[in-house]
């Protein structure tokens, strides 16, 4: 069984494990369980020599953290703990809590990552100046609980031996001395560290194996590579019955990458996901659960021996000796041929000292049987009635309403000993079984018996209908599009027309009116009562009419006094109509006109009266023909587009430009004519228009602005010039000239108009008004030389500053840029040496003038 030290250590306390478990927890227990704790040194970096470290430039080699790695399921309050290299030694604040397969990192406040403890400003650290620097070749590092007791310890080199520490008293936490002369069995040896700035970390959180990070560097607060495991797992159910299926759920850590489940006596023997489905036991007994997990740090087992309870049990089946409905002083006897204890029941009550396989039942209820066992399950049930009389129910297996001389029978629904069937009140001779055959009206009961009980049964009346199918008519034929009525008598309950033996949707009346587009073949059902009939079908067969057409299709009016016109049908025959009445001899496919009139034809198909009539055109002859040029307008600027157009059926066109179509664009002042011809007639027309000339603008280059002395605009150009209203738009008398100051860039724009016609440019005014300088050093000595510390800001809307000294103590604050520090706070004047600043600036936008990097750093003071 393979498993990380303190997945081991777990199983081994809490669950109910194979024993090698815990002898693998005892041979890998050589470092940590001896000390009995949770936390762990997991990462940590140790900085190069030399004046920046992690890639920020700062005065001292600070730029350090170590991260503590909770290595158990549950949270761990570290409050109090000491953490010492033997030069330095840091106590963690009362109340510190590290969660369960959580982390904390400690280091400088100039570290590269987010510190959790920054031990320069935290005032929980004892020892030199620089706290928390370590020395790259040889060193160690020493963590213990508020107990005093040994949590972890590593060394790299050979250590900085002898180690000893005395941390005082702090902020509710007691003293704690420790001194080690060497680097014993309770601390681990990490690789040599370089002047290389890299980190060294567990190759999984918490493992016993060290590996050096370099390039991408070691990240506190997160996974090393991999997990540890604690391989825990569910069932949705332990204790069962035969044949029973059940759920499995991965309920363990670590990011599994591979399971191996093996289920004893299951029908699925293995599994290979996270949560196997369906795991079904088919035999009785305890059987054992087994998973192995794989993830990047290795291969972890559990074993959980008698996980799974399989019992026996299931239904039983009863059955009654006799009829279950009887009188008063009858009995039937319940029996089962299963073996086994059980109970019988009445209802939900069990009946006391009914445990036999037979029950006699005496009253009416509902009895069921139950072996007794936590797999049993109720029998079938069996209802017993006790009356003072039978009550037979009879029943008919059909229609009782017979159609023409049809029978029906009739059945009583339970089983009795003898039976007697009546019509009226006459006893039928020979109708003494259980079914009786019905062939004529009238109302029918059964008297029957059952030992000593006797009863009558309901009565059902039997009713006769004699229906014939309607006749409609005989098979005929109609024109294509002919609307055509059927009708059958209207004597019937109800109607439904058919069309090849398909109901007509919503025709269910005794008249069926429809429009012959194909041929069909009709029928009608109708019902009298429950009776039924379908009458024959008649076949209607449809005649096609003509296709015609007409050229022309439309009106016609010419100059001519006579006009041919063209039919067209797909019958061959033709006869030509004047405002609807025929005209002698016009037979022809072609008829010229020669007076007024509305003309159509007519065609009909040989051999039939199905006729088709075209539509009418309207023809006027001798008609002068004019034409009108339409303008979209007559007066425009240049540059822009007039529209001409004209109205008409013609069969030609010619514009003045030589453009044939019935419209054109022109973008010149000038006459233009248009000449059209139509029905060998034609006719001119001619229009003036004007184009008026453009204005011009011109707002002049681009410009630059340096936000507070603004600058001025001069436009040129032809037309009324003068600018588009702006807020930081000042326009002088001349109205082409304009000055502004803006705060941010904008665009301006000049418009020029001159009878009515408009033009217009736009200038960019480019604006830069935020500037910064911030000093390094300031000398409060009072000679009138650099006495202050002033930032130095332009183009700001926000300005917020704050200085601290190096505990993270206030000294100066202020929100307006002409406030500048002294050196000191109120009476107090701060020494020599470096302290800490945050700005936050905003500019006229808006906009963040420092990013994050840039919003905090430092100032010296020099005397």
């Amino acid at each position: 069984m393979k498993m990380s030290w303190h997945q081991n250590f777990f199983f081994c306390r809490r669950t109910h494990f194979v024993a090698k478990a815990c002898l693998i927890f005892s041979l890998i227990l050589t470092s940590f369980f001896t000390k009995a704790q949770c936390v762990v040194i997991n990462e940590i970096l140790v900085n190069a020599s030399g004046g920046y470290d992690g890639g920020n430039q700062i005065t001292g080699n600070t730029a350090e953290w170590i991260e503590f790695y909770n290595t158990c399921n549950s949270s761990v309050d570290i409050g109090c703990y000491v953490f010492s290299d033997g030069d330095f030694t840091v106590r963690i604040p009362s109340g510190t809590i590290i969660p369960a397969y959580g982390y904390f990192v400690v280091g400088s406040y100039n570290s590269d990552p987010t510190v959790d403890l920054d031990w320069s400003t935290c005032a929980c650290t004892t020892g030199g100046d620089q706290v928390g620097t370590l020395t790259n070749p040889n060193e160690q590092l020493i963590l213990k609980d508020a107990a005093g007791v040994l949590v972890d310890a590593i060394y790299w080199g050979t250590g900085q031996f002898p180690v000893n520490i005395n941390a005082p008293a702090m902020s509710g936490c007691s003293a704690v001395s420790f001194n080690y002369n060497n680097a014993n069995a309770s601390f681990e040896q990490l690789p040599p560290q370089n002047n290389d700035g890299c980190g060294m970390e567990r190759a999984c959180d918490g493992s016993t194996t060290w590996l050096e990070i370099c390039g991408n560097q070691a990240t506190p607060g997160a996974s090393n590579s991999g997990e540890q495991v604690l391989v825990t797992f569910a069932a949705s159910g332990m204790e069962l019955c035969i044949g029973d299926c059940i759920n499995f759920t991965y309920t363990g850590s670590g990011t599994p990458t591979q399971f191996e489940w093996t289920f004893e006596g299951a029908s699925t023997a293995t599994g290979n996901v996270s949560s196997p489905q369906n795991i079904c036991y088919p035999n009785a007994g305890t059987f054992a659960v087994e998973l192995t997990i794989t993830n990047s740090c290795g291969t972890f087992d559990a074993i959980i021996e008698d996980y799974i309870q399989v019992n026996v049990g299931g239904a039983i089946t009863i059955s009654a000796n006799g009829p279950t409905t009887f009188c008063e002083g009858g009995s039937v006897t319940l029996q089962t041929t299963s073996a086994g204890a059980l109970q019988w029941y009445e209802g939900t009550n069990p009946i006391v000292g009914a445990n036999s396989q037979t029950y006699v039942a005496t009253e009416s209820g509902t009895y069921t049987a139950e072996l007794t066992g936590s797999c049993s399950s109720p029998s079938n049930a069996i209802e017993v009635i006790v009356s003072d009389g039978l009550a037979p129910v009879i029943v008919a297996n059909g229609p009782i309403n017979l159609c023409n001389n049809e029978t029906v029978d009739i059945v009583v629904q339970d089983t009795y000993d003898f039976y007697q069937w009546y019509l009226g009140s006459n006893p039928i001779a020979g109708a003494t079984s259980q079914q009786y055959t019905v062939t004529e009206t009238g109302s029918y009961s059964v008297q029957v018996g059952q030992g000593d009980c006797e009863g009558t049964s309901n009565v059902i009346e039997v009713n006769s209908t004699v229906i014939f199918a309607p006749p409609i008519d005989e098979d005929f034929s109609a024109c294509e599009g002919s609307t055509v009525l059927l009708q059958v008598d209207n004597i019937y309950d109800t109607y439904q027309w058919l069309n090849n033996g398909n109901p007509i949707a919503g025709q269910t009346n005794s008249s069926y009116t429809f429009v012959l587009n194909n041929g069909v073949d009709i029928s009608v059902t109708v019902t009298d009562h429950t009776c039924e009939a379908t009458s024959e079908e008649i076949s209607i067969t449809s005649i096609s009419v003509p296709q015609v057409t007409m050229t022309p299709s439309q009106d016609v009016s010419v100059c001519e006094d006579v006009y041919l016109l063209t039919a067209n049908s797909t019958s061959g025959n033709y006869q030509w109509l004047l405002d609807g009445e025929p005209i002698d001899g016009a037979v022809n496919s072609t008829y010229t006109a020669m007076e007024d009139g509305d003309y159509s034809f007519t065609s009909t198909t040989t051999g039939s009266d199905c006729t088709a009539t075209s539509p009418e055109i309207t023809v006027e002859l001798g008609v002068e023909v004019a034409v009108e040029i339409i303008a979209s307008q007559v007066e425009a600027c240049e540059g822009q587009t007039i529209e001409l157009s004209v109205v008409g059926n013609f069969s030609s066109v010619l514009w003045s430009n030589n453009a044939t179509t019935n419209s054109i664009s022109v973008t010149h002042t000038g006459d233009y004519s248009v000449s059209i011809s139509a029905g060998g007639c034609s006719a001119t027309d001619e229009i003036a228009i004007s184009f008026k000339p453009a204005p011009i603008a011109n707002a002049g280059e681009d410009l630059v602005s340096d936000c507070e002395n603004g600058l001025q605009l001069v436009g040129s150009g032809v037309g009324s010039l003068s600018w588009v209203p702006d807020a930081t738009l000042n326009v002088s008398n001349d109205s082409n000239v304009a000055f502004v100051s803006p705060f941010q860039t904008t665009y301006y724009r000049l418009v020029a108009t001159s009878g009515g016609c408009t033009a217009s440019d736009e200038v960019l005014v480019e604006v830069d008004c935020s500037s910064i300088f911030i000093p390094n050093t300031f000398t409060p000595d009072g000679d009138g030389l650099n006495d202050f510390f002033k930032i130095e800001v332009r183009g700001v809307s926000k300005y917020h500053l704050c200085i601290f000294n190096r505990w993270g103590e206030l000294l100066f604050e202020s929100q307006d840029p002409s406030d500048v520090w002294n050196g000191g706070k109120q009476d107090y004047y701060a020494p020599d040496g470096i302290y800490f600043w945050t700005l936050e600036v905003l500019d006229f936008a808006g906009k963040p003038m420092l990013d994050k990097e840039h919003s905090r750093g430092h100032i010296t003071i020099l005397r």
